[in-house]
This record gives C-alpha cells, structure tokens and sequence, in this order.
C-alpha cells in the first residue's frame, strides 16, 4: 500500500468520485436480485442529488485512494454528517476497485471515516448495505458496525 495516497475534500470533490461510484453501482446491479432496474437507471447526477438532499446544512467528508504509480483512482468513501436529525451519520459509499481489494484500503477509508464522524460529535452512525451485497458484513463489523434492522421495500 505504500503507492496508495488518500486525498480528503468535502461536498466541493464530489464528482471526483463518478468513476468509481459507476463501478459500485454496476457492482450493485449485479449483485440485485428485485431492484436491477433501479440501479441500472440511476446516474451519477440523480445520486448526487439525492445525497445533497438528504445532506440538508450537514457536512461531507469525501476520500479518495489513488494510485501513485499510475496516477490512477482506485477507490473512494464518502461520509456525511447530517444536521437533521441532529447527531447523525452515515458512511453513506465506499467502494475500492477490484484490483486494489485486500491490501488495506477499506481499512483506512473506515478508520479516517470513523475519526471524521467522531469530530463532528455524531452519536448514531450506520452504514447501509444494499441487498445482495451482505459478504460485506464481516468487513463492516469488524468497525462495530452490525444489522439492526432489515427494511422491505416494494418493488
């Protein structure tokens, strides 16, 4: 990992991140066995609305791994600190290119995503996990992060 460097930005570096938030949704897509359509229809652009939208007057911590050797992007994980309800948080994105998966890059990304909720004095922090996706559990848990409800949606 010594060639990986993290770059941190707020809401300003957002779309810095497209690339890579295109390769979790398609991983998504994948992985969906209801909502597929859904994924296949949202851009970019729609989820960066949504996610200012449910931002509100809160905050965005946005970090991004790259490369150094190529210069390439290679991972990214976006949290927010919301100003409604107060004292809320959310690791709202974090995806790392296959390639780049096991070498210590989630870790980090969790830990500084962690520290930053922490410094913005949030009390209740969660992470949501799409369906089909659950082999990601054991990663989140070892952060403290656990299943606390199962949210049915009609298709």
């Amino acid at each position: 990992m010594q060639s990986i460097k993290f770059i941190s930005t707020d809401h300003s570096g957002i779309d810095r991140i497209k690339t890579l938030w295109e390769g979790l949704n398609k991983h998504h897509q994948i992985r969906s066995e209801n909502f597929r359509e859904r994924y296949s229809a949202m851009t970019f652009e729609k989820r960066k609305q949504m996610l200012f939208k449910k931002l509100g007057d809160g905050e965005m911590f946005v970090e991004l791994a790259i490369d150094m050797n190529n210069d390439k992007k290679v991972g990214y994980c976006l949290s927010i600190a919301m100003s409604l309800p107060e004292n809320e948080g959310e690791v709202e994105s974090l995806y790392i290119d296959p390639a780049y998966r096991g070498k210590g890059i989630g870790e980090v990304f969790m830990k500084h995503a962690i520290e930053w909720l922490d410094s913005k004095k949030i009390v209740c922090k969660r992470i949501v996990v799409a369906a089909g996706n659950e082999e990601v559990f054991p990663f989140y848990e070892r952060f403290g992060f656990y299943p606390k409800f199962i949210i049915l949606e009609q298709n």
